[in-house]
């Protein structure tokens, strides 16, 4: 890793690139939200919206796998450990074939009574069906090209990180409207396009890695005792992931038993968009993780100290910034998917009630980011359960029933707040009892 230039410019040039690729990812899910209201029907989106719980477990253990990956093959190859980097990869690989099997078997024989398990209504019960079941069949194109992509990124090849991302991106708008748009297959034809532009994206990661472009080789050597480290370093990230499925689950469940489906569309729509937002946030987390565990492994604690101060400061100024961008702008942004006036209005409405929290999404973030990196899982794990698991399943259970549909909204306002302050005063309060210099701990300042 490059010493010289001052931090910001060393963050910038490793962000830069991973922002770029997630603002198309972003696209790419904005088009996937477009193709399936447009050209199937609101329902339709309802549909993949109550299953998108169902979506985000497969994506938070793939994530825990890859990212568990990632913390530990970074500060080993900053120990210029390859040998170890290289067998890290192979178990995770290993693990992963083991939850797409669990997965598929599900997908092929459970179908019915996961549905059922998970409260479908019956108005989105038939296109539930049809978008979930060939999205867990082939769950293991899931698990593979994140565990590929972040392999790269462990290697600080963050271009060639995006490069696999971007690819399954474009082919996947791609597929949709080729699918979905030309031959009509419906929300069928949109789980193929995702699944066929994922495959096709993960041969090429693995094409790459053939001709040499990976310096780390992936060892494979069958040892079931090496995989719960992986795991548990991964651990925080899966909580994360768990506690966004959670919140969908429940807040569409709110939504029907004390307002409308509309309101579940809704929240739908403007769930795609506030993840185009929120991604390259997330990007300069992932810029933050793979600076800060090569300077981790190379004991450089003065640079990591800077390190956290620029990425909390760049991803809560860009934070801010969308958040004005959607407040102003909510029913342009509403029609890119919907034309029914009253569908956009629950949009509206729903913008101006739930998006304050936004501007402090980065606090937990880059506290979770950094614990991850230093190998501190527990603590990772307490800042990414923090908003969700701790404070936001409790809010939304207690408040709805007192204020009705008012409390679904102030739930998610108020868990992201209390989280963000929760989470600045634990860490100010962990540092003060460590010297100057002891980075066992996140500074956030």
């Amino acid at each position: 890793m490059d010493a010289s230039g001052s931090t910001l410019s060393k963050f910038l040039k490793t962000a830069i690139p991973i922002i770029i690729g997630t603002l198309i990812v972003g696209i790419n899910n904005v088009a996937d939200g477009i193709f399936i209201s447009r050209w199937v029907g609101p329902t339709a989106m309802g549909a993949v919206t109550v299953v998108l719980p169902l979506q985000l477990l497969i994506a938070a253990i793939a994530t825990m796998l890859s990212a568990g990956m990632a913390a530990a093959m970074s500060k080993l190859i900053g120990q210029t450990n390859l040998k170890q980097a290289g067998e890290t990869a192979g178990h995770t690989i290993q693990f992963g074939i083991v939850f797409s099997i669990i997965f598929t078997v599900a997908g092929m024989f459970f179908l019915p009574e996961v549905l059922t398990a998970m409260s479908i209504e019956p108005v989105f019960y038939d296109f539930a069906v049809e978008y979930a079941k060939p999205i867990l069949i082939a769950s293991s194109v899931f698990f593979l090209l994140p565990i590929l992509a972040d392999f790269y990124r462990a290697e600080g090849k963050v271009q060639i990180m995006m490069m696999i991302l971007l690819s399954s991106s474009l082919l996947n708008i791609l597929f949709n409207f080729l699918f979905v748009t030309v031959l009509g297959w419906g929300v069928t034809g949109a789980s193929y396009a995702t699944i066929i532009a994922g495959l096709i994206s993960s041969l090429i990661a693995l094409a790459m890695y053939m001709r040499g472009k990976a310096n780390t080789q992936i060892l494979f050597s069958f040892n079931v005792f090496a995989w719960p480290a992986i795991m548990f370093l991964g651990f925080p990230t899966l909580v994360a992931q768990i506690g966004v499925a959670i919140q969908t689950f429940l807040v569409n469940t709110q939504f029907l038993q004390y307002g409308h489906e509309n309101w579940v569309i809704a929240y739908g729509v403007i769930g795609r968009l506030s993840v185009f937002m929120i991604l390259p946030v997330v990007a300069m987390l992932i810029a933050f993780q793979t600076l800060c565990g090569f300077s981790l492994g190379a004991k450089q604690y003065d640079e990591v100290k800077a390190l956290i101060k620029v990425a909390f400061c760049t991803m809560t100024v860009f934070a801010s910034g969308s958040t004005i961008l959607v407040l102003f702008f909510p029913e342009a942004l509403m029609r890119l998917f919907i034309e029914e006036e009253a569908l956009i209005q629950y949009g509206v409405d729903f913008v101006h009630y739930c998006i304050w929290g936004l501007p402090l999404i980065g606090v937990g973030m880059l506290a979770t980011g950094f614990y991850q990196a230093n190998g501190q899982a527990r603590m990772a794990t307490f800042f990414s359960s923090l908003r969700v698991i701790c404070l936001f399943v409790p809010l939304s259970l207690i408040l709805p029933e007192l204020l009705g549909l008012k409390g679904v909204f102030i739930a998610i306002v108020a868990a992201d707040v209390i989280a963000a302050v929760l989470t600045i005063v634990i860490v100010q309060y962990q540092y003060k009892k460590y010297v100057s210099n002891s980075l066992d701990v996140a500074v956030v300042s």
